[in-house]
């Protein structure tokens, strides 16, 4: 049972309370963004144990992966930087 989420709107549906009330919709929106948000967490979480990494390593991968070769570079010289300082 697969559901497509729609896009949020920029404005409510319809105009909350001064106490911030959602309204049935809403709430069904949001049990089903977090189901959807759950599912994916989960997924990542299996990919990385199958693969043998901690999330937490896995995640790190998953970032440096889509750093920009500039940054990626700084980090790698920081990185040398503070291995060449060790030895010191």
């Amino acid at each position: 049972m697969r559901r497509r989420i729609q896009e949020p709107r920029t404005q409510p549906s319809r105009p909350r309370s001064s106490a911030g009330a959602l309204s049935r919709n809403e709430y069904e929106k949001l049990a089903e963004f977090r189901y959807q948000l759950a599912r994916f967490l989960r997924r990542r979480k299996d990919a990385a144990r199958e693969e043998g990494l901690q999330a937490q390593q896995y995640e790190l991968l998953l970032a440096v992966a889509g750093l920009g070769s500039g940054l990626l570079f700084t980090l790698v010289n920081a990185n040398r930087s503070i291995e060449g300082n060790e030895l010191n």
